[in-house]
């Protein structure tokens, strides 16, 4: 089988990440695969197997600009092509999935990663007309399409709160090598702090790194506060406003987050919305425990069934700053969580049956 994978850039986020291991496992099963973008910024490792082509060094996302790239990709698909034809080409994330619908690809997915109506209730508070249009363009994307969404929750979002009605949607979470991502962990790595507390995700309002901070100065036990981000001047204002900066540590963006997480003595995810959180998994997987908020979608996937009470209302510091030192106080032990829903050969066997039902 040959598959595409078509996004705007290989930043470091989540969505970015699980493209990565999604491809790298279709790699490892024998299949080829190839990872198209539109604009040269790859902050990961790309398996050598895997082809990689960029469109161009300095793209425009304007309304003229998306159709100049959609032409690019068109031709781009088609010359790669040439060796063999795409059995499936999945995009990722809106504008990727824009871009590749104006194209009009042949056997396109578009890949959902968040729940969209939150965004677009966020953005209503703001601008009531801009949240109107951002609906009406999510709509006109994403109807009547092949779409995959990385969580139940994300599945439920599309259909419920957006109206999209889809030709096809299937639910596949993100693949997880558990075996991998345990060596990984255990990775010889000098850091510095005893004791620390961490949460792993880009700077943005999505991941509500004020909810964080809230949270973290209400906690009365003394842990340092860890976060695995690019420093930002905002970020850094945040913690200076808050008294923290004497116990807030950035540390970048870390391609192995996995040795971080493994020493740290809990995980927090403090976001007002994800489609599957991949850092709260990953946490389990490496047996390290977790205390999110209760954000659509995801966290109660994983949490919900054993340990519902880990999770906090979202934009709640005071909620999630007790649930941070309960799951300290108590040394909770999380390993009872089934993961089993996530492991790689549930996920990979899924994207070889998009080919399949073809």
């Amino acid at each position: 089988m040959r598959f595409c994978f078509v996004l705007t850039d290989l930043s470091g986020g989540g969505a970015e990440k699980a493209v990565i291991n999604i491809s790298r496992e279709l790699v490892n099963r024998g299949h080829a695969v190839d990872i198209v973008l539109f604009r040269n910024l790859v902050k990961y490792e790309i398996h050598p197997s895997i082809g990689l082509t960029i469109i161009s060094n300095n793209p425009s996302f304007g309304w003229f600009g998306k159709r100049i790239l959609a032409f690019s990709l068109f031709k781009t698909i088609k010359k790669l092509e040439k060796i063999k034809v795409f059995d499936a080409i999945v995009s990722t994330l809106p504008l990727a999935d824009e871009i590749a619908v104006i194209a009009k690809l042949p056997n396109l997915w578009c890949r959902i990663a968040n729940t969209l109506s939150i965004e677009i209730e966020v953005l209503s508070q703001v601008n009531s007309r801009k949240s109107q249009r951002r609906l009406k363009r999510y709509q006109n994307i994403y109807r009547n399409k092949n779409l995959i969404a990385v969580s139940a929750g994300v599945k439920s979002d599309l259909e419920e709160k957006l109206y999209i009605k889809a030709k096809e949607i299937r639910v596949i979470y993100n693949p997880f090598n558990f075996e991998s991502i345990r060596r990984e962990s255990t990775r010889k790595l000098d850091i510095p702090y005893p004791t620390y507390i961490i949460h792993v995700g880009r700077f943005s309002s999505q991941k509500r790194h004020d909810v964080l901070l809230d949270a973290y100065r209400k906690i009365h036990n003394s842990h340092s506060l860890v976060l695995l981000t690019d420093k930002h001047p905002k970020l850094i204002e945040m913690i200076q406003k808050r008294g923290l900066s004497d116990k807030v540590v950035i540390t970048g963006f870390q391609s192995n987050p996995y040795p971080w997480i493994l020493n740290a003595e809990l995980l927090v995810l403090s976001s007002e919305r994800e489609g599957m959180p991949n850092v709260l998994i990953e946490s389990l997987i490496i047996g390290t425990s977790v205390v999110s908020t209760d954000c659509p979608s995801g966290p109660r996937e994983v949490l919900g069934s054993k340990f519902p009470q880990f999770l906090s209302p979202v934009n709640d510091s005071e909620s999630l700053s007790k649930n941070i030192d309960k799951a300290l106080d108590s040394k909770v032990d999380m390993k009872s969580v089934d993961l089993n829903q996530f492991h790689l050969k549930n996920s990979i066997d899924n994207y070889e049956f998009l080919v399949r039902r073809i």
